[in-house]
């Protein structure tokens, strides 16, 4: 039998940050508040649905468990969503609406789908922008 390594902690983080960046990229930032609410303040999905007039605490559960998978355990994501949320919230997105559409400002073109379209054309703003958030958070220099 082949033996599994866990992911080791930076992989972990890098992936929570991934996700989170590429949603505040995309120009969504009630994902990443919703998220900071729901696992750093520790505010159950139904309240954090119910403030930011999200559908469904279900959508909420379904973020929630999304960074939990990603980081491994609750503790770690909560860890990281506290070193970090502040800096991602801080990103400019490059995905805006205007005038009812979502607009790509590096494109500069009409986007139907802003996080799968960040996602897919603009993969080197996500890294760019994870390793700045993971820079800023785990070296010391957090500007809090």
């Amino acid at each position: 039998a082949a033996v599994v390594r866990a992911p080791d902690l930076r992989d972990r983080v890098a992936k929570v940050v991934r996700y989170l960046v590429a949603k505040r990229l995309a120009g969504d930032v009630i994902t990443l508040l919703a998220l900071k609410e729901a696992i750093v303040d520790w505010r159950s999905p139904a309240e954090v649905a119910a403030k930011y007039r999200i559908q469904s605490k279900y959508r909420v559960r379904g973020w929630v468990q999304r960074v939990t998978e990603h980081a491994g355990s609750y503790q770690l994501a909560t860890k990281i969503l506290e070193r970090t949320w502040r800096l991602i919230y801080r990103v400019r997105p490059i995905v805006i609406r205007a005038g009812g559409r979502w607009v790509c400002l590096l494109c500069n073109e009409e986007v139907a789908r802003p996080e799968a379209h960040v996602r897919k054309v603009h993969k080197e703003q996500i890294e760019e922008a994870v390793e700045a958030v993971l820079e800023n958070a785990f070296n010391g220099r957090s500007r809090r």
